[in-house]
């Protein structure tokens, strides 16, 4: 998988800014790409198929901060 550095990332929840209380935002991308090889084929083939995602986030919590951890626990609590 490709990696990219990047700097100063903006990342929202329900439209609540929590880029400040992460120090860590990976975006995962997964293609599945099965094979569809035949007996007469040559060599390996394969078929193009659907994108999955899904992101990993670190950071603190900052309980000063109600907005952010409300927002996460209440993601959490509706399965969102």
């Amino acid at each position: 998988m490709a990696r990219i550095h990047a700097e100063n990332a903006d990342f929202a929840l329900n439209s609540v800014q929590l880029e400040d209380e992460l120090n860590s935002v990976d975006l995962n991308i997964q293609r599945d790409v099965p094979e569809v090889t035949a007996f007469a084929d040559t060599a390996k083939a394969h078929v193009a198929g659907k994108y999955g995602w899904g992101y990993e986030l670190a950071g603190s919590a900052d309980f000063d901060d109600a907005q952010g951890d409300a927002t996460i626990f209440a993601a959490l609590a509706n399965a969102t």
